[in-house]
């Protein structure tokens, strides 16, 4: 199993940076500038913590821009088997990676319209966000064999017949994804512009803090009009709490629950890509890729932390 990157002496020092949130009422974008501490620092652990940053994991690849089913081919044994040491899953789907790079074209200006198309998008996403919120597992349930094989990406070879696909992971008692990101830069570099930064979730306590934004397509699939799976932007809260990861190498690799059935209300490791102030981190431009593992469990035991949560309703506006 992969072990966990917490020692080392890089930019222990805290700084501000901007993140942008969205406002409640008329959803727009609102730069906020949040104190970052490094997280290489907190011992996090995926249980309990919901965030852990891996090290000694090298994903085998030497060309990124390939196809995104050619790449997940290369990683899929690799990074099923980390899920599952991570989780305790019994099965487990890998979904297209996605590689991004700030060389990148295009950067759409409105914050909504930019959430729905940023799962398809090769650039760094700077609004605070959660890829998952309310509805996933349901989201899961009620698609067809055919729609949950194209948005698993599902092989005949590995579920021969549609009634096995849907009898694993149709009728799942909790589900849970992980979030995977890394370097995809060449070795011998390290992540020092336009990194990512996760807001940890100890200190998401309201349901306000998430406001979600249907998608009418995920994955490819055409969700239809009677039903909507949802991301997340991020309302401001003062209590958040950032934190970074300086100078992630080729062999690190940090992991969070994007969601987990069996949180409610699901109040997550909110993350973005930020830009270091002037006079800090460096000019090669990010490439980064993205791997997100559906995990199908049989245990109860808690990936995020206790906490008090503030049970209000979601502001009628964010819905």
């Amino acid at each position: 199993m992969a072990e966990s990157a917490t020692s080392g002496n890089r930019d222990d020092e805290t700084f501000e940076a901007t993140f942008n949130y969205i406002e409640v009422k008329d959803r727009a974008v609102m730069g906020v500038k949040k104190r970052l501490r490094n997280g290489r620092k907190q011992n996090f652990r995926l249980r309990g913590d919901a965030v852990e940053l891996l090290s000694d994991i090298y994903l085998p690849v030497k060309d990124f821009s390939v196809s995104p089913l050619v790449l997940r081919k290369q990683i899929q044994a690799q990074m099923s088997n980390i899920a599952k040491a991570l989780t305790g899953a019994y099965a487990t789907a890998v979904f297209l990676p996605l590689v991004r790079s700030e060389t990148a074209q295009g950067k759409e200006k409105n914050a909504v319209e930019d959430l729905r198309k940023h799962v398809n998008s090769g650039r760094p996403h700077d609004i605070v966000h959660n890829d998952y919120a309310v509805g996933f597992k349901r989201f899961l349930q009620e698609l067809d064999a055919s729609k949950l094989r194209y948005f698993l990406a599902a092989s005949k070879q590995d579920y021969p017949r549609d009634e096995d696909l849907i009898a694993t992971f149709g009728s799942a008692k909790r589900v849970v994804v992980v979030q995977f990101w890394a370097s995809a830069q060449p070795e011998g570099t390290v992540i020092e512009h336009h990194p990512l930064a996760v807001c940890a979730p100890r200190s998401v306590k309201s349901p306000t803090h998430v406001l979600p934004v249907p998608l009418p397509e995920y994955g490819g699939v055409d969700i239809g009009a009677d039903f909507h799976i949802y991301l997340a932007n991020a309302s401001h809260a003062d209590q958040h709490e950032w934190f970074h990861f300086p100078k992630m190498t080729r062999n690190e690799m940090l992991a969070w629950i994007g969601y987990d059935s069996l949180e409610d209300p699901l109040l997550p490791p909110f993350h973005s890509a930020f830009e270091y102030p002037e006079g800090r981190g460096g000019t090669r431009p990010r490439e980064s890729i993205e791997v997100r593992v559906l995990c199908l469990l049989d245990h109860s035991d808690k990936f995020y932390p206790e906490r008090t949560v503030n049970r209000h309703p979601h502001p009628a506006s964010a819905l």
